[in-house]
């Protein structure tokens, strides 16, 4: 009789062990499945520097609008103008960005009525136009 039951214990504990491992990789799984991939810093750095350079660069085409520091009025609108999806393919820019004016108050500046030039699911936070605003987003 003794030997009966140490055979069922033993299988229950294999069975316990095998139910842990099981829901151990399921949960390790998941958790990797369910993680964004975040952007590497240094490539956010390179990518925001590389745009700097770009809207003083006078061969860089509509979007390079900085002049000796000071910004071209008619250049910064046809950047505005231009599809920030043809910016970041022309540029093989990968990464999520914005570029906006602000004041000396820190207030956003609207070109053309847009807020900003770039990845439209990025969110401005500044008071003085009312809130909460998307990159690029026409204002009234």
């Amino acid at each position: 009789m003794q030997k009966s039951k140490s055979k069922a214990q033993a299988w229950s504990i294999d069975l316990i062990i095998a139910g842990v491992i099981f829901i151990l990789v399921i949960t390790i799984f998941y958790t990797l499945l369910a993680r964004e991939p975040k952007a590497d810093l240094q490539e956010l750095k390179r990518e925001g520097n590389f745009i700097g350079k770009k809207l003083a660069d006078p061969l860089a085409g509509d979007c390079a609008f900085l002049e000796d520091n000071e910004v071209n009025p008619e250049k910064i609108v046809a950047c505005y103008a231009t599809l920030p999806e043809d910016f970041k393919k022309e540029n093989n820019i990968n990464s999520k960005f914005c570029i906006y004016l602000v004041d000396q108050e820190g207030k956003i500046i609207t070109v053309g009525g847009r807020v900003g030039f770039g990845d439209e699911d990025l969110t401005l936070t500044e008071d003085g136009v009312g809130g909460d605003v998307n990159c690029g987003e026409i204002m009234p």
